[in-house]
């Protein structure tokens, strides 16, 4: 009976072996734990211009500007053949009508002060007006009952600032 066990325990070469194995196995495995640890800390606490000062041009996972996501198409860029395209349209009264007359005579150079022209072409431009601020001034005014009490308008809550 005890050769039977003595066959099956290992000797000290093989416990030694299996040992070394492990040491093995333990420094790769810590390696790789190393490695994804720093790449999570990376990744959490990147610097980019949301969470720092650094410029948005620094950013490494930003889509370009310039970048469409848009697939490539057989066709041209562009309107497309058969597109009905719209534009703004003249206006009968305009605001302001501006002639532009010529001078001289583009070949002889003789003076056109005094001839009539005839109209030759139109083109209108749209100009938006500026966005100027409208100031009202809101005053509180006193007055006196026959009583002798002096009663005095109110502010609304929106014009009670004192700027």
């Amino acid at each position: 009976m005890y050769s039977i066990l003595n066959m099956l325990e290992p000797t000290i070469h093989e416990l030694l072996e299996i040992i070394e194995h492990q040491n093995r196995l333990i420094s790769k495995l810590q390696n790789k734990i190393d490695y994804f640890t720093s790449r999570i800390e990376e990744l959490e606490h990147k610097k980019n211009s949301g969470s720092s000062n650094l410029p948005p041009s620094s950013d490494i996972s930003r889509l370009k500007r310039n970048q469409s996501l848009r697939g490539k198409s057989n066709r041209k860029s562009g309107g497309q053949q058969g597109h009905e395209g719209s534009n703004l349209k003249m206006s009968a009264t305009p605001d302001k009508v501006e002639a532009h007359l010529p001078d001289r005579c583009e070949g002889c150079g003789m003076d056109l002060s005094e001839v009539i022209g005839i109209p030759l072409e139109r083109r209108q431009v749209f100009d938006v007006p500026p966005v100027l601020p409208v100031c009202t001034e809101h005053q509180i005014f006193a007055k006196r009952c026959l009583c002798g009490c002096v009663s005095s308008g109110k502010f609304t809550a929106q014009k009670s600032a004192n700027i």
